[in-house]
């Protein structure tokens, strides 16, 4: 736990200590062991407690060997961050200014269907729609989304549309 040279001070201290106690206040040997022996205690007990309160303060749990593989396969690309989180405000945006536009279920189906990630079952029963309705309107709402997304961020290019002859 301790290198040799931490362990050598220490020794060290405690000779020095031992030496000028037992010069300067005419004390016995047994009484400076006394002494030393208390104050080493002390600093154990000290230095054990320390070491509790910071774990368990701030407890400290190894990663298993999945998530680290993962992150150090990933790792951190601030372009990509800055661009999904554009993206991110751009699809909220589109997603404020599309509410007012539709009826509020085809707005929910879509939110539940994207969003939530539920069933085309789960969707219908939960808003009274047959499934084919549910897949009808949902697809419908991509469709919305994905051309108020366009003109919002100023995108003309979305591959459905004519290539421009040279």
């Amino acid at each position: 736990m301790y290198s040799k040279t931490t362990l050598v001070v220490a020794i060290t201290n405690c000779q020095i200590i031992r030496c000028r106690l037992s010069s300067s206040h005419k004390i016995g040997s047994a009484e400076i062991a006394a002494y030393l022996r208390t104050w080493i205690a002390t600093l154990a007990r000290n230095k054990t407690i320390d070491f509790v309160r910071e774990h368990y303060r701030h407890p400290r749990k190894n990663l298993s060997d999945r998530i680290l593989v993962d992150l150090t396969s990933q790792g951190f690309n601030p372009a990509v961050e800055c661009e999904q989180h554009g993206m991110q405000v751009l699809v909220r945006n589109a997603l404020a200014e599309l509410a007012p536009q539709v009826s509020a279920t085809s707005f929910r189906v879509l939110y539940l269907r994207s969003i939530e990630e539920r069933t085309v079952p789960e969707v219908a029963s939960e808003l009274g729609l047959t499934s084919k309705q549910v897949r009808f309107r949902h697809h419908r709402m991509k469709l919305k989304l994905r051309r108020l997304i366009e003109v919002l961020a100023g995108d003309t290019c979305s591959g459905g549309g004519a290539e421009p002859s040279d």
